[in-house]
């Protein structure tokens, strides 16, 4: 059975990952600004943001504070920040908005799939190694967009969180069948549907893949 108390919100870990949320207003603030100051205070955003994603797992092992609720908070902060603070990137400084979409999709699948498991077995899945892959990817795609004035190695990480979004995509999928007990032929069914939204992202979404003119 999933426990969530009122006093894990107290808990340091879970507190860290609460403020991870809060890192959207100055990042969005920032981002709508130009000049090197503008970058600078962006780039510190991320950073510290990104180190209260480490240390709070840090905190909840030393601490003993392991909770339920640290395993919605934690992930759901992550996905949040990242594809909001992509956003900001699209609307301020021509960030490739299929990008954004297709990270987003992901994430609203795995959001889907994690509630029908909860639902069903009172079990929270956690955030895998391919999951902290995508978000480490996809913060350091953001991260590089912001310094590289259209230099050639930013667009080459945007590849590789493409793909990373494709593999921790398709590894929450199949293990979200295993949790579900879902039957190879429904699997097959149930891809083929995923994967169709994949393909209108692509087609309907405005603007380079990349960014780029």
């Amino acid at each position: 059975m999933i426990d969530i108390k009122f006093k894990h919100l107290f808990y340091v870990s879970n507190l860290l990952s609460i403020l991870r949320f809060f890192f959207l207003i100055p990042i969005f603030y920032y981002l709508s600004k130009t000049g090197t100051y503008a970058d600078i205070m962006v780039l510190v955003c991320i950073a510290v943001a990104a180190l209260t994603d480490v240390f709070d797992g840090y905190f909840a092992r030393l601490l003993n504070q392991k909770t339920d609720l640290g395993k919605i908070l934690d992930p759901l902060a992550d996905k949040i920040i990242i594809v909001v603070g992509m956003l900001g990137l699209v609307i301020h400084r021509g960030f490739p908005l299929t990008l954004v979409v297709f990270l987003g999709y992901r994430d609203l699948m795995i959001l889907i799939g994690g509630l029908l498991i909860a639902r069903r077995s009172s079990e929270i899945i956690e955030s895998n190694f391919w999951g902290k892959a995508n978000t480490f990817m996809a913060a350091t795609t953001a991260f590089v967009f912001v310094l590289s004035d259209g230099w050639w190695g930013a667009y080459i990480l945007m590849v590789l969180t493409y793909l990373s979004i494709l593999f921790s995509g398709t590894a929450y999928m199949f293990r979200g069948f295993e949790r579900l007990q879902v039957n190879i032929g429904m699997r097959f069914l149930w891809g083929i549907i995923f994967l169709i939204p994949v393909f209108l992202i692509f087609y309907l979404t405005p603007g380079h893949l990349l960014g780029m003119d």
